[in-house]
């Protein structure tokens, strides 16, 4: 239902919404806990919908957290914690003093980042997702070599898995959005 003066939006929409802003924050080399704010939002709606869809994932929250637990030799809970302390400090007022500090460290928001990417084409199927999701998996697949570099090749093509030459953050996301905007507009 529309409403004059509101703007209607799906889930799906809100999730793409966010994401584009959060990696353009994330490339931009913007605030970490905007980032950090706008991908859990993300990635909360993502996973709730996989529910409700019943979604079959190979990598689920609680998979990764017991992993977790058992690199660090730290209980699940404590991992669990860990990991939602910063998106609950960012969210919540009520759980904490007004004069509570947050340590923060922004490669959590990578890993959140990461398994959004994942996680998304299983959520919603298609090419409907925001090409900066896709720039930002590119780029972490990048950056950790350890990840398989065929699944990236066939996903990206051999320009982004093999740059010509070595770029930052800023310039990598200029390079990788045309390219990746350009192979969509290529495969519709």
């Amino acid at each position: 239902m529309s409403v004059p003066g509101f703007v209607s939006i799906s889930k799906q929409q809100a999730v793409n919404n966010q994401l584009r802003t959060a990696v353009r924050l994330y490339f931009e080399l913007g605030d970490p806990l905007s980032i950090h704010t706008l991908v859990c939002a993300a990635y909360e709606i993502l996973r709730n919908v996989a529910n409700k869809k019943r979604v079959e994932f190979e990598l689920t929250f609680g998979q990764i957290v017991s992993a977790m637990s058992q690199l660090a030799e730290r209980s699940e809970a404590d991992i669990f914690e860990l990991m939602r302390h910063p998106q609950n400090f960012l969210k919540h007022a009520n759980r904490d003093s007004e004069d509570a500090l947050l340590s923060f460290n922004p490669q959590l928001t990578e890993f959140y980042l990461i398994i959004t990417a994942l996680l998304y084409p299983h959520v919603f199927p298609g090419p409907k997702g925001p090409v900066e999701l896709d720039v930002f998996f590119a780029w972490f697949c990048l950056q950790h070599p350890q990840v398989i570099k065929a699944e990236v090749r066939e996903r990206f093509g051999d320009r982004l898995v093999n740059p010509p030459l070595v770029l930052d953050r800023e310039e990598f996301f200029e390079l990788a959005f045309r390219i990746l905007a350009d192979r969509r507009k290529q495969n519709c």
